[in-house]
């Protein structure tokens, strides 16, 4: 950016501006009040000296500069809240005083594109982040980082999001701290930005990195362990990875195991009608202009598919109808590979049977996935939950005799669901209601004979002990602590054998003293601790624990306020609250890849997609816009954002420079190593000729042949043709060598 452009915004420059001096810092509803009503009002004696030059159109007109800083902050964060691009900022000064011409603050208010993005990403951003750094930073704030990586599309790299789990009052919340961009991402690579993310933080503070389950990232979970071990004396706590991740590929692990091809099935029913308005015209025309349309199908969340489900068993008629006209010739044939696949699907009498089983299925573990898209702790609840989830699964597969005695997460996970003496037979698989109904009606209907129907239910029992497998080879089951941390449940709390919930407690507190996050000193007061509180607090007030609903509730705020407000449990409060803060999923991470496509521009650079993400996080923080403290650190932070932004284009046209010198020394390096391959070819054939001709010399001399002698000269001429050559790569040498010194 030139200077010319930069001076145009020489009304925001400084960190230094003087800033009147308040009793409470405002919001900024409060300055909102003011802005259409403004008059121009005498301007107090400046505090500094610098507010001359950067606040000249303010003194003129009598505005405080704070207030129109004010201004400019209030219309940033409207564009972060609200998503708009920073070239909608273009010519706000002229029409906001045009649409408030007796408003003083409107004439000195100057925002553009440029100087709405440098406050954002050199004012806004920073500040809040300082906040958030600030929190952590505090004595004994536990937190946990959670992390996950994307292609971000626009700067055409990974973008690998970190956020933090902490307290916020008497809650858990997690917000978003920063995003590094990378191509590689090897465990070593993911280590490098993780360090360079986190080096404000105190690492011996977080207890838990939470991420999804590939082995890059075990490996790399591996590293930051250990260097937490090393430096600190402190493990990871670990409860294994994103549940919800192991849902989705449990169960599309069953679903390939089937090789029915439902996806590509689902698929091709919404593109057959997509983009493509006289095939959709043909299938309105034969089954009615009120007909259901397929539903777009996600890959990669197979169980958030249940709408798309639902509508293709709705819209299966329907799709027969239009292929038998297609095939009656009364409208045209597509000729596509999905109208292909539809085709084979419609004619198929088992493919509502199918889609039926997969839908019940899916309806089976979506309830989990949707309690768990949440920001709340759902660890003490994790492990009943997967329990009944698991069961309910294979109950469908698994023999009763043996179900039966799995009356435990351990005893479940002990079932070798892999041995077919342990199946049901395929005749006996709970295929769901309705799919039994459907396999009667044909059977009945002998549309099909038996050893189809008896395949089909073969493939939805190796699909049910596919999908049943994946699930224990993942789950957070496996993880002891998983299902000790139930005796955070309020409603275990209040169960009449309190031995139960003291039991896992202890063994809880086995595993953290291991980790060395708790003293094992210590142990017994923090379990006469627990045991008293069950005692004093969750007897007398039974009915609000055992009425207690993980689905509506929250419990890190029930057990705040029955718990920290009580000082004799202070200790016990201290560890409780930091076990609530353990990540069940990543349902968060994911929820912010998808404001990327809310703040994409075409030229939205890394620095101003961490900057906006930031502003977003803080503003969802606080409850909006209005909520937002204007301070004397906020505007200070703002005010210097120009110096800031300044400064960050010198670095860039500094590392620019840096990289073009390198690329010429680079080049002048190649050149010398030219010059001297060159060198040594010419010095090594010139001693070859001279060689030969000495050779040529010595023979003739021998024999007296004459035309030895004229080749013997004709081979020195040539060696005396290179060695001139060669005089020349030497001086080009010596020139490249003194142009490689200057540099």
């Amino acid at each position: 950016m030139g200077e010319a452009a930069l001076s145009s915004h020489a009304a925001g420059s400084t960190h230094k501006t003087a800033l009147r001096k308040s009793k409470a810092a405002p919001t900024l509803v409060n300055f909102v009040e003011r802005l259409g009503t403004s008059t121009p009002t005498p301007c107090t004696p400046a505090t500094t000296s610098t507010i001359a030059t950067s606040s000249k159109q303010s003194i003129i007109t009598g505005v405080p500069r704070e207030d129109t800083l004010k201004a400019e902050v209030l219309w940033c964060l409207n564009m972060m809240e609200s998503h708009y691009s920073f070239n909608s900022s273009e010519g706000t000064g002229v029409l906001f005083s045009a649409m408030f011409p007796d408003s003083a603050i409107a004439k000195t208010f100057a925002c553009g594109a440029t100087k709405s993005m440098y406050i954002c990403t050199h004012g806004l951003a920073p500040h809040f982040k300082h906040l958030l750094c600030k929190k952590l930073s505090s004595d004994r704030e536990d937190y946990v980082l959670l992390f996950d990586e994307s292609l971000n599309r626009k700067t055409q790299s990974k973008q690998c999001d970190f956020h933090v789990r902490l307290w916020d009052g008497d809650k858990v919340v997690t917000r978003f701290y920063d995003s590094q961009f990378m191509g590689h991402a090897t465990a070593v690579d993911l280590k490098s930005v993780y360090e360079r993310s986190t080096e404000n933080l105190p690492k011996e503070n977080m207890v838990q990195v939470s991420m999804d389950g590939p082995n890059v990232n075990w490996s790399f979970y591996s590293k930051v362990d250990k260097s937490l071990q090393d430096i600190h004396n402190v493990h990871l706590i670990n409860i294994g990875s994103c549940g919800l991740h192991i849902a989705h590929g449990a169960f599309l692990k069953g679903m390939e195991g089937t090789d029915w091809k439902v996806g590509s099935i689902l698929q091709s029913m919404h593109h057959l009608l997509r983009d493509s308005p006289a095939r959709r015209e043909d299938y309105f025309n034969i089954t009615g202009s009120g007909s259901p349309k397929p539903l777009k199908f996600c890959r990669t969340r197979w169980l958030e598919n249940v709408p798309v489900l639902e509508r293709a068993l709705e819209v299966l008629p329907h799709m027969a109808a239009y292929v038998n006209a297609v095939k009656e010739k009364r409208c045209p044939n597509p000729g596509t590979k999905s109208f292909e696949v539809v085709q084979e699907a419609v004619e198929d009498p088992l493919m509502a049977a199918k889609l039926n089983f997969i839908l019940s299925v899916s309806k089976e573990v979506t309830p989990f996935l949707a309690c768990y898209q949440t920001d709340k702790p759902m660890v003490p609840f994790v492990s009943t939950d997967l329990f009944k989830l698991l069961k309910s699964l294979m109950c469908r597969c698994i023999k009763k005799d043996i179900m039966k005695k799995a009356t435990t997460p351990h005893k479940l996970l002990d079932v070798e669901v892999g041995d077919q003496d342990c199946h049901v037979d395929s005749s006996q698989v709970d295929l769901g209601f309705v799919t039994g109904r459907i396999l009667r009606d044909v059977s009945t209907s002998k549309t099909i004979g038996q050893k189809t129907l008896l395949l089909f239910k073969h493939t939805c029992k190796k699909c049910l002990v596919s999908t049943v497998q994946k699930f224990i080879e993942k789950s957070p089951l496996k993880y002891p602590l998983v299902s000790h941390l139930s005796f955070l449940d309020p409603r275990e709390m209040a169960c009449k054998d309190a031995g139960v919930g003291i039991a896992k407690f202890r063994k809880a507190l086995t595993y953290l003293v291991n980790v060395h996050r708790v003293n094992e000193e210590d142990c017994d007061e923090l379990i006469r601790l627990y045991s008293q509180f069950i005692e004093e607090i969750v007897l007398p007030q039974s009915s609000q624990f055992s009425h207690f609903d993980p689905y509506t509730d929250r419990v890190d705020t029930f057990l705040h306020d029955r718990m920290s407000t009580q000082k004799p449990y202070e200790k016990l409060w201290r560890l409780c609250r930091q076990l609530l803060l353990l990540s069940h999923g990543q349902a968060s991470v994911e929820r912010g890849f998808s404001i990327n496509r809310q703040i994409e521009d075409d030229n939205l650079s890394e620095d101003s997609y961490v900057a906006q993400r930031c502003i977003s996080d803080h503003l969802r923080a606080v409850g909006g816009t209005k909520n937002v403290t204007i301070d004397k650190q906020l505007l200070m932070s703002v005010g210097g954002a120009r110096q800031r932004y300044i400064t960050h284009l010198e670095d860039m046209r500094r590392k620019r420079d840096d990289v073009e010198k390198n690329n010429k020394r680079k080049y002048v390096l190649d050149e010398i190593d030219e010059l001297k391959m060159k060198k040594k070819r010419l010095k090594d054939d010139m001693d070859a000729l001279e060689t030969s001709a000495d050779k040529l010399a010595l023979e003739a001399e021998k024999t007296g042949k004459l035309t030895l002698i004229a080749k013997s000269n004709s081979l020195r001429k040539g060696a005396k043709e290179k060695r001139a050559e060669m005089v020349e790569v030497e001086k080009s040498l010596d020139e490249k060598l003194n142009e490689l010194k200057s540099k």
